[in-house]
């Protein structure tokens, strides 16, 4: 079992899904060890208000995210090709 605030993974190369309000990216650290690190994964649908997320706002203030059981640690954030 884990601590209700505790980091449950770190999203690497990770985007923010508008559509969907989700992040994808690669999970390490899992501590509920559900997926192997490198996994690529979405997460459940994030607990911020969907008119209040852009993706320049987690590169600017937020290092971390929380869906309804999970808080994400973000790593660095997948290129994008224009």
């Amino acid at each position: 079992m884990t601590n209700k605030n505790e980091i449950t993974g770190t999203l690497e190369n990770w985007w923010y899904d508008e559509l969907n309000h989700v992040l994808w990216g690669h999970i390490f650290d899992d501590v509920r060890k559900r997926w192997p690190n490198g996994t690529r994964i979405h997460t459940s649908t994030l607990s911020l208000p969907k008119d209040r997320c852009k993706e320049e706002d987690f590169l600017n203030s937020l290092y971390q995210v929380q869906t309804r059981n999970s808080i994400y640690k973000l790593g660095r954030r997948q290129q994008r090709l224009e």
